[in-house]
């Protein structure tokens, strides 16, 4: 499977608006930002929005693009997939997505062994159950992600040290148990 992404150069500069007097573009620092695309090399647009996203929450580009290369690499096997199918983001069921993570889990190397641990294959569903979520509420889509929803998954409230509570991990029947740490 080929890398869907393309890490932006360490002069680039990310346009978030513009001077009203001046008009010029008021930009930020953006180098080693991941840029997404289709296996056909267009632009993913629901992609690059949720890295943005990310990037706007603080997630790191350090190195090589840091978490954020990360989360691109990991969704990457979702586009392939819903590339491969026609499908688009908000067009996917339970079952498709439970034949995603199947898929995941039994991809083999060319000597049989599986290509991904169980805790790999949770960390790359987990990232793209929050792509879909994103894209879900892009699109206004309540039902797209959620405990009864068309894709049947859900993140549980769990307590902090702090005693607030936060969203935990995502659930879905099609995960695989964790593998101890």
């Amino acid at each position: 499977m080929s890398k869907l992404y393309r890490i932006t150069r360490p002069d680039f500069r990310l346009p978030y608006g513009s001077n009203p007097n001046t008009r010029e573009a008021l930009t930020t620092d953006a180098r080693n930002l991941p840029c997404i695309y289709w296996p056909d090399g267009r632009w993913c647009l629901a992609a690059n929005m949720y890295v943005l996203d990310l990037y706007d929450r603080g997630h790191s580009r350090q190195g090589i693009g840091g978490t954020l290369a990360t989360y691109a690499s990991n969704i990457s096997h979702l586009l392939h997939f819903c590339f491969d199918r026609s499908l688009d983001f908000h067009e996917l069921s339970d079952g498709q997505f439970t034949t995603f993570i199947k898929d995941l889990r039994e991809e083999r190397r060319e000597n049989g062994e599986r290509k991904r641990a169980d805790n790999h294959v949770r960390a790359i569903a987990f990232n793209c159950l929050d792509f879909l979520f994103f894209v879900a509420e892009l699109r206004e889509d309540e039902a797209l992600v959620a405990k009864h929803g068309r894709i049947r998954a859900f993140r549980k409230l769990v307590q902090t040290p702090e005693g607030t509570y936060a969203l935990g991990e995502w659930t879905h029947s099609a995960l695989p148990t964790a593998d101890p740490k």
